[in-house]
């Protein structure tokens, strides 16, 4: 556990909470990204290795590159939701004046065998099921596979404490308080998909068991328990244990709400049925999960409005322009332990972003495969060029090669992962109307700049990126910055994804154009 140093918190709301001031000041924007930041471990020399072995370590020290990780640029977004959402759980569930609180746990247990219903709790924080929850209360991280989402989420975790102890409090007019309360301020579990709600209740009791070493599941979860008697438990432990935020990975198997909310172990977790248990005792939802859950809050009107009260970030492709894509290409980038001729650091960056969609988790894979690849030639032949990383990426990445063409040419409904970028461009038709005629020139622009497909032989490859160094070192003389087309703001504003979404300025939602 942690030692807590209080702070004084500005926000009258807050103050005189020992749960949201015992969380301390938060990180800044600088020091965020720092720390979730991983380097490629550096190389050691070789000195006193037969040289027989030599290719084997060197390839040894490749797979390093599956633990660099570099922070996107939405990191810090990320983090700041995340400790104003566990401030917001905490507003209304105060240690330092527990009445309510122990309402809350003696209606729960007076509930019995009426959880969903709950009318004892009702009566306690009132019939609105987001009436705890009024700012801050849910929110979604949505994504390509492979853009990052969890990695981010798990690292920006551990910048917060999952565990504290609190004892003696000074409130803010100095008297002390013996307080002797747990807090967990956030539990993170996933969504396996075709498992029902038991599971996923028993895995929030197996979450709150493993930040607090005490073993609920073998004491307190029994065969034959009903889902509202796993309903009861896990509200007691959300309560009992101050849990600030229940972060929910893989969101998009939850299953679609139905109608009627039917009880059963055999029921798919639904969004209503999660919104149900959390929302009513005030722990704040935060969703992760690829595009196919901006289904579940797009269809549900009622469930989109309660569930998703904070809007959400888009989590797509990295702009080959961006600080990230350049930060991130530095890390991967170890052609210095091969001993062949490269292409040049910006040739190979902008190539490996137009064969990846500029999805983080495809890159770094390509580039790891394709160093070992070269290691195993000759020291001459070692380079890594364009010509290489499009051969790896044809012999051993094949399944991708279609999904990423559809990405940059703008098919999305090939693929299923891909269908919901579609669903956003017409999923406001009354926008869609009003700039039918003002975007037409616009739209061409974009169709022309974004119809680079996958070069089909080296030659082209090497023809299509020599022919945009050109352009930006052109630009370049002109000391200006070469741009290339985003889904930035303001075009998501235009094509809805703004009605459904509420995004951070300090956010980048950006497409895979596949310009290099």
């Amino acid at each position: 556990m942690t030692k807590i140093s209080y702070i004084s918190h500005p926000n009258p709301t807050c103050r005189g909470n020992p749960l949201i001031e015992g969380l301390g000041y938060p990180m800044t924007e600088f020091e965020v990204p720092t720390a979730c930041d991983s380097g490629f471990e550096k190389f050691n020399l070789l000195e006193g290795v037969p040289e027989q072995y030599h290719g084997y370590y060197i390839r040894s020290t490749i797979d390093n590159l599956s633990e660099t990780y570099i922070a996107r640029d939405e990191a810090y977004a990320l983090y700041e939701k995340l400790r104003r959402m566990i401030e917001a759980g905490y507003k209304k569930r105060n240690p330092a004046n527990p009445v309510f609180k122990n309402k809350m746990l003696t209606a729960v247990h007076q509930d019995k065998d009426e959880q969903v219903n709950a009318y004892n709790l009702k009566r306690v924080t009132g019939q609105d099921i987001d009436s705890l929850l009024t700012a801050n209360g849910s929110f979604l991280l949505a994504g390509l596979s492979g853009a990052g989402k969890t990695s981010m989420m798990l690292r920006v975790l551990k910048l917060i404490p999952q565990h504290l102890y609190h004892t003696d409090y000074f409130n803010p007019e100095g008297i002390k308080i013996k307080i002797e309360e747990d807090q967990i301020p956030y539990i993170y579990v996933q969504v396996h998909n075709r498992k029902g709600q038991k599971a996923f209740l028993k895995g929030i009791v197996e979450a709150v068991e493993v930040a607090t070493n005490y073993p609920y599941l073998s004491r307190d979860v029994k065969n034959g328990d009903s889902i509202d008697d796993l309903i009861r438990l896990v509200r007691k432990l959300m309560l009992k244990h101050n849990v600030g935020v229940l972060v929910i990975d893989e969101a998009q198997n939850i299953a679609q709400n139905k109608d009627n909310l039917i009880l059963g172990s055999n029921e798919k977790t639904s969004m209503k049925f999660v919104e149900e248990i959390f929302n009513r005792i005030g722990v704040p939802l935060f969703f992760i999960g690829t595009l196919a859950t901006l289904n579940l809050f797009g269809k549900e009107v009622t469930v989109s409005r309660r569930t998703l009260i904070d809007g959400g970030l888009l989590l797509l492709g990295a702009d080959v322009e961006g600080d990230f894509w350049s930060r991130f290409f530095t890390q991967i980038n170890q052609t210095h332990l091969l001993k062949g001729k490269h292409d040049n650091g910006e040739i190979l960056k902008r190539h490996l972003h137009m064969l990846t969609g500029g999805i983080p988790a495809i890159a770094l894979s390509l580039m790891r495969a394709t160093l070992s690849h070269m290691s195993k030639f000759d020291n001459q032949q070692q380079g890594v060029t364009i010509k290489s990383l499009s051969h790896v990426f044809k012999e051993q990445f094949s399944i991708l090669q279609q999904p990423m063409r559809a990405l940059r040419d703008k098919k999305f409904h090939k693929y299923e992962d891909l269908a919901p970028i579609a669903d956003l461009i017409t999923i406001n038709g009354q926008i869609q109307q009003e700039l039918k005629g003002s975007t037409s020139t616009s739209s061409e622009k974009v169709a022309k700049n974004s119809s680079t497909c996958l070069p089909k032989t080296d030659e082209e490859a090497d023809k299509k990126v020599n022919e945009d160094l050109n352009k930006v070192r052109q630009v370049k003389k002109k000391n200006k910055c070469s741009k290339a087309p985003v889904l930035d703001a303001k075009l998501a504003k235009q094509i809805g994804v703004s009605n459904l979404l509420k995004i951070s300025s300090k956010s980048v939602i950006s497409t895979s154009e596949g310009n290099s």
